[in-house]
Parts: structure tokens; C-alpha cells; sequence
């Protein structure tokens, strides 16, 4: 996620995925949906310095966690969890 690419999350992320994040509060579920909020998060309107700090990975699973400081000085740690990633 240091430079993420729509190309490299559709290599990995299965149709299937749901994707978990604090920010959303339902699951979403989907490829298409799980790339859109990835690529979108880095540039989260109202934020600064959004980044992730963190990458756990299981076999068909993941967890980022991310950084960032809401507008007023709201510091925000919080991770998005995706499930149903493709075996690479």
C-alpha cells in the first residue's frame, strides 16, 4: 500500500473479498467496492498525513493498518481488514 495501484489490487483481491474498514460501517462486498475505498483512503478528504504504518497477512487475508489526522487535530489509528484475497 506504499504506492497502491488498481491494477496491483485487482492481481490480488478475488471477486469474492469483503472489505471491513472503522471509516465504513457495514462490510463491503466485492472486488470493485474493496478497490475503490483502498485507493480512495490514501486521499480522504479533511485529512492530513494519511498513511499506513502496518501490514499483517494470512493466506486469503489482511490487515492495514493506518495513521492519519483528521482536520483539528484529531489523531485517527485505526486498521481495514480485507477478506477473501487470492493466493499469490
Amino acid at each position: 500500500m506504499a504506492a497502491p495501484s488498481v491494477a496491483a489490487l485487482d492481481a490480488l483481491i478475488a471477486a469474492e473479498c469483503v472489505f471491513r474498514s472503522p471509516a465504513v460501517h457495514t462490510p463491503q462486498v466485492g472486488k470493485a467496492l474493496t478497490i475503490k475505498y483502498l485507493i480512495a483512503a490514501a486521499d480522504v478528504p479533511g485529512t492530513r498525513d494519511f498513511r499506513y504504518v502496518g501490514e499483517w497477512r494470512a493466506a486469503q487475508s489482511a490487515v492495514l493498518e493506518f495513521e492519519c489526522t483528521l482536520d483539528g487535530g484529531i489523531a485517527v489509528n485505526g486498521v481495514d481488514i480485507i477478506g477473501g484475497m487470492r493466493r499469490g
